[in-house]
């Protein structure tokens, strides 16, 4: 019996880390104006939530892990778009689904995805700081990047600029579309993506 639940597990997992990979290809990314060009708006972090959702921390997880590596072999970035993403992906996931792990309402679930688009907010700011701009840098230099940030707003003059009017507004916008959609998606699809025995509870985050 546990067999054939952790090989349902698997299979909708594997299905999610699908839609999440195509989600996150060129196709389907959008370009905002007023934000540097690489910062472009996806949805592939749905599934990932949605996976948080339904099996926990380590499904979302897991769905996180398996995109970002199989999006290594389209990478235009050296890895670290790939890099970038994993680390948003986790630590938006991870407050909402530690969160709705324990008590299963929309209460919960809101509450959750508040505190995950803050967690990736702060962790896009440090990442972007410390880790993203020295990748970016040793193939062009900082005033490169800027100058092509400063390109789609004028307010970018320097790293400070970058974090303030691009990496913060940018990653706050994404959180929270992903974070809607996601509570618009949860109910139609948690039939699905729960045993049957779960199907009886009624407390989802779009409930």
């Amino acid at each position: 019996m546990n067999g054939r639940r952790n090989l349902r597990m698997l299979t909708r997992a594997a299905v999610l880390a699908a839609i999440s990979l195509i989600l996150f290809m060129p196709a389907f990314e959008l370009a905002l104006p007023f934000f540097p060009p690489w910062l472009k708006l996806d949805i592939s972090a749905v599934p990932v939530l949605l996976a948080g959702f339904a099996m926990g921390p380590v499904g979302g997880l897991a769905v996180q892990a398996v995109k970002s590596l199989l999006h290594l072999f389209w990478s235009s970035t050296g890895g670290v778009g790939e890099l970038a993403d994993f680390l948003m992906g986790v630590s938006l996931m991870l407050p909402a689904a530690l969160l709705y792990r324990y008590r299963k309402n929309f209460r919960t679930a809101l509450i959750g995805l508040l505190a995950g688009i803050v967690c990736a907010t702060v962790v896009g700011l440090l990442s972007n700081y410390y880790i993203m701009l020295p990748l970016y840098t040793q193939s062009m230099s900082m005033e490169e990047v800027i100058g092509a940030a400063a390109s789609s707003n004028a307010a970018i003059t320097d790293v400070k600029g970058y974090l303030v009017y691009g990496v913060l507004p940018f990653n706050l916008l994404k959180g929270v579309v992903v974070s809607l959609i996601t509570l618009l998606l949860y109910k139609r699809v948690s039939p699905i993506l729960h045993e049957k025995s779960e199907r009886q509870d009624k407390q989802t985050p779009a409930s």
